[in-house]
């Protein structure tokens, strides 16, 4: 009788417990509006409305950053601002927004095209909420004649409306998936007549479930739109190798540096350990990223 008692004790507790959870923010409404135009150039634009549900979420939601490649994309913010609990807003003015480079390349040593946009709300608190209304334009695919785009939605947060509604040029060999959303491909006359393939997609969630030690990424069960030109992971790896393959040829100055290196060495090992002494001396390993090429090191 006692173990029963104790399973059943176990288990309201666990129950209580799920039931208990707060996410730190939520998510009352989010629209993404994607097309790619016949020439592969992409014009996106997102409207995100997120509350702060716990003081744990003012700092997740005080700043909102956005990354993109500099080289490739230009992104405007166009409004932004705090919603109070009485209904009140601080709108976030032009001092609050900046553009900064990405923290994950220069921590590690890498100047790269890749740009943050910064949007810091003013007087975030609990039972605030953050609107941001931002427009990008992708004038250089980062893989020529190429499209790629994903969300995930996490289980470990509400979502009042989550909406994407994508188009493209009907010319353009595009697959869509809608994992776990409503919704689906738009059948009009007037896209039709406008050569635009239409698709909407859906997904709200009421609640959120609380993260676990060492649970499966969400990214594997999670629902899921995304939108890809391309037909398999061999395509993406060709694409990437396409794009690298002309940075690792060797040039002829290269070859005489090598050859004047290992000079009289006669086995396979002594030619790699001079070679190893010498680059290990001279070259300083600096990443240079720009745009979708490979950074090439400088001596």
């Amino acid at each position: 009788m006692l173990k029963y008692l104790m399973i059943f004790l176990s288990c309201t507790f666990a129950a209580s417990a799920m039931a208990e959870y707060v996410a730190p923010v939520s998510t009352e409404m989010s629209l993404v509006e994607i097309h790619v135009n016949k020439d592969w150039t992409v014009r996106q634009r997102i409207e995100v409305i997120n509350r702060v549900e716990t003081e744990q979420g003012i700092a997740q939601l005080g700043e909102q950053k956005i990354t993109y490649n500099s080289a490739h994309e230009r992104v405007r913010v166009i409004k932004a601002y705090t919603i109070h609990p009485d209904g009140t807003k601080d709108m976030v003015t032009k001092d609050r927004i900046r553009t900064q480079d990405d923290d994950d390349d220069t921590s590690n040593g890498v100047y790269s095209e890749s740009k943050v946009k910064v949007i810091i709300f003013p007087n975030v608190r609990v039972g605030s909420k953050t609107y941001y209304l931002v427009e990008s334009f992708e004038h250089t695919p980062d893989f020529p004649n190429n499209f790629s785009w994903s969300e995930y939605f996490s289980p470990h947060r509400k979502y009042g409306q989550a909406e994407v509604r994508f188009s493209h040029a009907s010319a353009l060999d595009i697959k869509v998936n809608g994992r776990g959303m409503t919704g689906g491909r738009i059948d009009d006359s007037e896209s039709a007549r406008k050569g635009v393939t239409r698709y909407v997609y859906r997904y709200s969630q009421a609640s959120a479930d609380p993260t676990e030690p060492n649970m499966v990424s969400y990214i594997d069960y999670a629902p899921l739109f995304s939108a890809s030109s391309f037909k398999s992971y061999a395509d993406v790896a060709k694409a990437y190798q396409d794009r690298a393959r002309p940075k690792a040829s060797t040039t002829p100055e290269i070859v005489a540096q090598a050859r004047k290196i290992i000079g009289d060495a006669a086995t396979e090992q002594e030619k790699v350990k001079r070679l190893y002494v010498w680059v290990s001396r001279n070259i300083r390993y600096l990443g240079v990223f720009a745009g979708s090429e490979i950074g090439r090191a400088h001596v």
